[in-house]
């Protein structure tokens, strides 16, 4: 198909966006389009179906995967009785409207004619490679039939088709029809002719013509009829004559000697032809061969250089996108190989060429030979003392270079597949291995062979760890020459790898036989701003100063390299850390005094009037919102809210006592009516998680203002002094407050306007006082005016100012004390999914645990060692690890050790010991 440049592949988000362009590009094409898709009557949103066609590779990718269609057709909730028809149907919908769209929007194709597309049925799919070419192939048989249909009947004027209703429940659109009249039913006949029928074999060849009976228009023509007359006689219409020329020399003699020399040879006997005996030893068209993993193989082992480059090429990206599961236990010999081919390396190198033998004994050493089976004895020496083919500036010839390239992909090949740890037990084991990355590590310092090197680095940092260190491996030594290089990769690789010897072993392998100056270039490594290389070279240095030969040796012959790098250690402790901060008490706030417990309000009149608005039990709950609050530590006791409830409502139709009490739980959350045991053992029948308000609230909430005048409650009988207590009505605003201070407390007449009186009004003896409690005003008041004007230095300007002055009455504090707090920063450094500290940090603290413990026990006197800590652990190190020790929650057990054997500064050989065996726990 041709295209139209790069497919966008994008779908238009917004649905009515998305249809008027499939309109668009509909009308330029010339097809109908049905905006509003249906199938069995119920809508489909085109967007939504070409969304999850084309998620699914499109239209030609769903027909082709069974059930696919149905699976789509199953989440636009159609009738469930017919799957196959409704799948179907819905497939029909996408052909007509979307697939020409599709195709050229999606994939960036030319569609085909709508005349072998959308006038077509949905039958069939790969519509992606319609041409006219391809239908005309697909539809020959049914041209030949029509053809000899055409040729064997007469041609008539067609009639028009009669279109019959859609069945219901079929996919019409409009399936509000009136119900079609069903079909007659048909009684059951029996067939007369017998059950057994005889096979008639229609042939070609010519058949006479059926004679054709004379027809009269009526019965007067009919000679045989009684009733005829001469004068309608009508003769017999003369018989039409078919002739066919008969091929003979003369008429036509091509034909003629043609079918004269076909009849000849097919008398003649003949042998087979060569291609006629080889169909019976080809294979059948369902072999398909080996698979690509076995041909690989194969192809390895077969030598031959195109088989192998195919097999190399594949192998790399198998590797590489298949590794998880390409396991070198499934193919057998593929190991064996692919270290074979890279073992050519020896002659690209040195130009002698190395055999692999799985024959010889153990320590047998012959020439140019690697013995797979038990290892080969000092093969790094003899490689070390063969010359390079090539020096470091001479041009590579065309069959070296492509040749070398073979052999580093091979080599990809392994490094790839020994990222699964099971290829990397695998390969382990296998002595040939090993030789191989001593081979590989012992090339010539060139740059042609670095990749090589660095794959063999890397396969080694992934299978040491399962490597046994045998006394004066090659391996290890080849890997202490690479920490020396200045290549980061390489010197990376190698750190990683060393460290990792041998680390399932029960035994533990000393670092030794490493030269001093490469020890001291890894010290200066540690100051790089260089997280990975950093953290690998302290792994490599806890390792190393694990050793006390390695220790000593650094404390005397380096001590200024330790006095350096401890500072450094001592500020990594905080590399990577996370700040967070928490909250420290610092001091207590406290306690606050005990209140006078709050009454229950008494609701004013005017608050009770709009209460009595509302139904029972809708005004209870009123009434419990306004005097009552949630308090999940307090209780009241049912009696008293009860009786509370009933005093005010006792006039006007209450609900009873069982129903307020659960309607006191269904209205304040978290109140529940209980019974509890009270002093003396007497039951008390409480409702915990509320208490009565020390404000009142009203309907929406508002707060109510308290009257604090004190009123005379009990006369002074028998010398004893009056009694006054609070007058504790509501208001609900400071004027109304104020107005009843002068109206009901100081019985200020009022003038028929409704104002208060100034003039004329009876002062009491000794003239106004003010009962309002706490009040100090001791001066006399003797005018009405003066007396409002102290009034309205009592009455609360605000909701705000009217509850600080009753929680301050009754003791309570309005804002408690809070504790005094201060903030503390704190760091966190990265742990493993088992919450075990590991990274830069960790290790670092580890590093300074090793040379705090052993410089305390180091040989010499005790002013020596004192010295030398002085030396490794300056005062500038030590305030700087408390420091770190106060902030550092991860590891803070670990930097406190390290303290306390630098303030200890020496330790007993039994301390020291049990120290030791801590610490192996630990770890």
């Amino acid at each position: 198909m041709n295209t139209n440049g790069a497919p966008s592949r994008a779908i238009i988000e917004d649905e009515e966006g998305f249809l008027d362009d499939v309109e668009r590009y509909m009308k330029q094409r010339g097809v109908p389009f049905d905006r509003d898709g249906k199938v069995a009557g119920r809508p489909v949103p085109l967007h939504r179906l070409y969304r999850d066609v084309v998620e699914r590779g499109g239209y030609d990718a769903v027909t082709a995967t069974r059930m696919l269609w149905r699976e789509i057709a199953a989440t636009f909730n159609l009738p469930k009785q017919h799957d196959g028809a409704m799948s179907y149907q819905l497939k029909q919908l996408y052909y007509k409207n979307l697939a020409a769209y599709e195709i050229e929007k999606y994939w960036g194709e030319t569609p085909p004619a709508p005349s072998i597309l959308e006038h077509l049925t949905a039958k069939g799919g790969d519509v992606r490679k319609r041409t006219h070419e391809t239908m005309m192939a697909n539809d020959t048989s049914h041209s030949q039939e029509t053809e000899r249909m055409a040729v064997d009947s007469p041609q008539q004027t067609p009639k028009q088709e009669k279109i019959e209703p859609d069945d219901q429940g079929s996919a019409s659109r409009y399936p509000s029809r009136l119900r079609q009249q069903p079909k007659p039913v048909q009684l059951y006949q029996p067939d007369p002719t017998p059950s057994r029928t005889t096979r008639m074999r229609t042939t070609n060849s010519p058949q006479p013509a059926p004679l054709l009976t004379q027809s009269f228009t009526n019965a007067s023509s009919n000679p045989r009829d009684p009733h005829f007359k001469i004068e309608n006689y009508e003769p017999r219409p003369s018989m039409p004559l078919t002739l066919r020329p008969l091929v003979t020399p003369s008429s036509n003699p091509d034909v003629f000697y043609q079918r004269k020399a076909m009849a000849k040879l097919a008398t003649i006997q003949r042998l087979p032809q060569p291609q006629d005996l080889l169909k019976f030893a080809l294979p059948k068209a369902s072999f398909d061969g080996p698979n690509i993993y076995v041909r690989c193989v194969q192809g390895l082992k077969s030598g031959i250089r195109r088989e192998q480059e195919f097999a190399l090429h594949h192998l790399v990206k198998v590797s590489h996108e298949r590794g998880d599961k390409f396991k070198f236990e499934g193919f057998p010999t593929l190991a064996e190989s692919l270290m074979e081919k890279v073992t050519e390396i020896a002659e690209l190198a040195f130009g002698v060429p190395f055999q692999v033998s799985y024959m010889d004994a153990r320590g047998k050493k012959a020439e140019n030979t690697i013995n797979a089976v038990h290892g080969t004895e000092k093969f790094a020496q003899r490689l070390a003392e063969l010359p390079p083919l090539l020096a470091e500036n001479e041009i590579e010839p065309e069959f070296y270079s492509l040749r070398l390239e073979k052999v580093n992909e091979a080599t990809l090949v392994l490094r790839n597949m020994v990222t699964l740890e099971d290829n990397a037990i695998f390969l382990s084991r296998m002595a040939f291995f090993r030789d191989l990355l001593i081979l590989a590590l012992n090339l010539p310092q060139q740059s042609r062979f670095d990749e090589i090197k660095q794959y063999a680095l890397d396969m080694t940092e992934m299978t040491s760890r399962f490597f046994e260190m045998e006394p004066a491996d090659e391996l290890y030594a080849s890997l202490v020459r690479e920490l020396a290089s200045n290549d980061r990769g390489k010197t990376l690789a190698a750190l990683r790898a060393i460290f990792r010897f041998d680390a399932d072993a029960d035994r533990v392998h000393p670092l030794s036989d490493i030269p001093p100056k490469t020890i001291e270039k890894l010290f200066q490594y540690c100051v790089l701003d260089d997280d990975e290389l950093v953290e690998a070279v302290i792994n490599f240095l806890y390792a190393w100063t694990a050793s006390p030969q390695n220790l000593e040796w650094a404390l005397k012959e380096s001590p200024d390299i330790l006095a350096n790098l401890t500072p450094r250690l001592a500020n990594l402790l905080l590399h990577g850390a996370t700040a967070q901060e928490e909250n420290v008490i610092m001091h207590r706030a406290p306690a606050a005094p005990a209140s006078t417990p709050a009454s229950i309000p008494h609701v004013p009149n005017d608050l009770f009037t709009q209460m009595l608005g509302f139904n029972e039990p809708e005004r209870s709950a009123k009434w419990l919102r306004c005097c009552f609050e949630e308090a999940p530590q307090a209780d009241v006791t049912q009696i008293s809210i009860w009786q509370a409830y009933q005093n005010r409502f006792l006039h006007n139709q209450h609900i009873p006592a069982a129903e307020f009490i659960k309607q006191v739980s269904a209205t304040v959350n978290g109140a529940q009516a209980q019974v509890v045991q009270g002093p003396g053992g007497q039951s008390r029948f409480i409702i915990k998680g509320i208490r009565p308000r020390r404000i009142l609230v009203g309907l929406h909430g508002q707060s109510y203002y308290k009257c604090h005048w004190e009123m005379l409650t009990q006369q002074p009988i028998n010398g004893q002094p009056a009694k006054y207590g609070p007058c504790s009505t509501w208001h609900a605003s400071p004027e109304m407050l104020w107005r009843h201070l002068l109206e009901a407390h100081a019985q200020i007449p009022k003038t028929p306007e409704g104002k208060f009186q100034s003039k004329d009004v009876a002062i009491p003896e000794g003239g106004f006082k003010c009962r309002w409690v706490n009040c100090r005003k001791n001066n006399i008041i003797d005018t009405p005016s003066a007396l409002a004007r102290h009034f309205r230095m009592h009455v609360p300007e605000n909701a705000e100012q009217n509850k600080e002055l009753i929680y301050k009455l009754a003791g309570e504090q309005t804002k408690p004390k809070e504790d005094t707090v201060v903030k503390h920063t704190f760091y966190l450094t990265s742990t493993d999914e088992r919450g075990i500290p590991n990274g830069i940090p960790f290790m670092s603290a580890l590093l300074l645990f090793n040379l705090a413990r052993y410089v305390g026990r180091y040989g010499g006197s005790e002013k020596q060692r004192k010295d030398l800590m002085g030396k490794l652990f300056s005062i500038q190190v030590r305030e700087n690890l408390w420091n770190i020790f106060s902030k550092q929650r991860t590891i803070a057990g670990l930097i406190i050790d390290v303290i306390r054997f630098i303030e200890k500064g020496e330790a007993s050989e039994k301390q020291a010991a049990k120290q030791d065996e801590e610490q192996a726990s630990l770890f």
